[in-house]
This record gives structure tokens, sequence and C-alpha cells, in this order.
């Protein structure tokens, strides 16, 4: 979604091997998920939920151009970002109330102690990393990264949960890992390589060759 923002904020052609690389990715993610995806029984919340999913993923890809934004106007990045965590966490607040929802804290442990995991590591540290990786490369390249969580994910379940990995999972793996690849042309820098070291033994075989 960053490539079609790109273009429809921006104006800016979005680049062809990072088109290239997220058509592989999104396919890696899906074989990920096949055999969930295929159990799921297809009705009116399950085709909600998947709404809801795309509206949150283009809020946050906005999101990630707003931010590119700010650091282009030489923004601090902590501040924004705590200011941009401030509005979200009010606008969901607004909404709880305004559907009728309990607000309530559960103070069982394992709770609390993922609830501190996730405001640390997975908001104040991890959000605040990828935002300074969207302002050094850009939202598009920045964005792919996230193709990478569900593997750390399915990775942390199979030491945790015991996940049993199945062969399309294991080709979505390969496939994410080739269109991060393919992004960030890594493929053609290995490529051209090949082909310098491939021109180096010929040119090698000629010079031995007796005149």
């Amino acid at each position: 979604m960053n490539a079609f923002n790109g273009w429809l904020f921006l104006r800016n052609t979005p680049d062809k091997r990072v088109i290239q690389g997220g058509i592989v990715g999104v396919i890696g993610v899906l074989l990920l998920f096949l055999p969930q995806i295929l159990s799921t029984e297809t009705n009116q919340l399950t085709i909600l939920g998947l709404v809801l999913s795309l509206a949150g993923t283009y809020c946050f890809s906005c999101g990630n151009f707003i931010s590119s934004k700010a650091q282009s106007l030489h923004m601090p990045l902590l501040p924004t970002t705590a200011w941009e965590m401030a509005y979200g966490s009010g606008f969901l607040l607004i909404l709880t109330v305004a559907i009728g929802n309990e607000i309530s804290l559960p103070m069982d442990k394992d709770y609390l102690l993922s609830l501190l995991y996730l405001a640390i590591f997975g908001s104040v540290i991890g959000f605040n990393t990828y935002l300074l990786l969207v302002g050094r490369i850009g939202p598009q390249k920045a964005a792919y990264c996230t193709v990478l969580f569900p593997i750390i994910a399915l990775m942390l379940s199979t030491w945790f949960e015991g996940y049993k990995w199945e062969w399309p999972a294991v080709l979505g793996v390969v496939m994410v890992i080739m269109g991060n690849l393919r992004v960030f042309g890594i493929d053609s820098q290995w490529l051209n390589r090949y082909r310098l070291f491939r021109q180096r033994l010929v040119d090698t075989s000629s010079l031995k060759k007796p005149t």
C-alpha cells in the first residue's frame, strides 16, 4: 500500500523492484497462513474482519508517510511518535466507550508482563526503530520489512507453542526472503557479481591458451 500511497500523494512512480518483491512477499505471507485461511469459515464476521484489517493496514501506510514527512522537516522522532500514539489511544478510548465496551485492567501476572513487553519493546523501541528506518530508506522499502514479522512470530510460536511447520509455510518463508532480496536489489547485486566472476574466469582461460 505504500507504493500506492506514494503514487497517490507524492506522484512517485513505484519502483519496479518494490512492486515485484511486494507481490512475491504477499504470496509468501499467504502461503505461511494457508492452512488457517483454508480452515476459516467464510461469513459476515470474517469479511468484516478482513475489511477492518485492510483499513488498518492502509492507516498504517498513511502513518508511514506522515512520519517520513515529519522527519524530512527535522521534527524529533520520539516526541512526534508519542503524540501519534496519544492520538491513537485517545481515539480507541472514545470508540470503546461509544460502542459500550467495558474498560478493565486484568491484574493477572502474565497479562501485565505481556502488556509491559508490548509497551516497551513492541511500541517504544520497536515502533520508533521502524519509523527511523522509514525516515532513512523511505516508506516503500521500510514497509516491506514488515512481511518478516509473521516469520518471526511463527518462529516464536515454534519455540513456545510447538508450532508444526508444513510445506506451504516453508515455501512462504522462502518467497518472503526472495521478495526482500528483490526489493533491496540484493538479487541483482549477486547476479552482477556472478556475471563478473564468470567473465573473469573466461578472461583467465583465454590468457592461459597458447598463442
